[in-house]
């Protein structure tokens, strides 16, 4: 008889009980819980911080707030006069002109009489209209100072987009 086989099984045996025993082992020291480990070990497993990863999805729109305070007042405007008059010529608005707004229905013409010591040099006029104006063929206004069909009152022509033939439109006067 040879002895080769028997080292072999031998060998095939011890084999066989180890991979049992370890896998023995591995079945009852599975690592569950973190404070399984020694703190000291603990340590000594900390690595390097990772890359950021990429940013989520944006959440839901959360609810609507509640009503803020009311704001504190604003300064005065520094405007030394001001109007803002609609077609026919009444004034809605205004400081430092007359109520007494010059005007002929269907010319474009308006005379606007500012507060003693206002000059009219400096007047803009921008004109007012409807939603269906707010484009690029709006309706433009603009001041006169050396017009004499006012009298020496602060003229202010309207036109409309369509021509340079004066018609009448709403508009706002600034004296600064």
């Amino acid at each position: 008889m040879r002895k080769y086989p028997l080292v072999t099984v031998v060998a095939a045996t011890v084999a066989v009980m180890l991979a049992a025993g370890g896998a023995f082992a591995a079945s009852r020291f599975i690592i569950t819980n973190i404070n399984q480990i020694k703190p000291s070990v603990r340590a000594q497993l900390r690595g390097l911080r990772g890359l950021r990863g990429p940013q989520g999805t944006q959440g839901v729109q959360g609810v609507v707030g509640a009503q803020g305070v009311q704001g504190i007042q604003g300064a005065p405007g520094t405007a030394r006069a001001f109007a803002a008059v609609d077609a026919e010529g009444t004034l809605v608005v205004g400081k430092g002109v007359s109520p007494n707004i010059g005007h002929t229905h269907g010319t474009g013409i308006y005379c606007v009489a500012l507060a003693a010591g206002i000059g009219s040099r400096a007047a803009m006029a921008t004109a007012t209209g409807t939603a269906a104006d707010l484009k690029m063929d709006a309706p433009a206004a603009m001041t006169d100072p050396k017009s004499t069909d006012c009298g020496g009152l602060t003229e202010v022509v309207t036109f409309d987009a369509s021509g340079p033939t004066p018609q009448d439109h709403g508009f706002v006067l600034l004296v600064p």
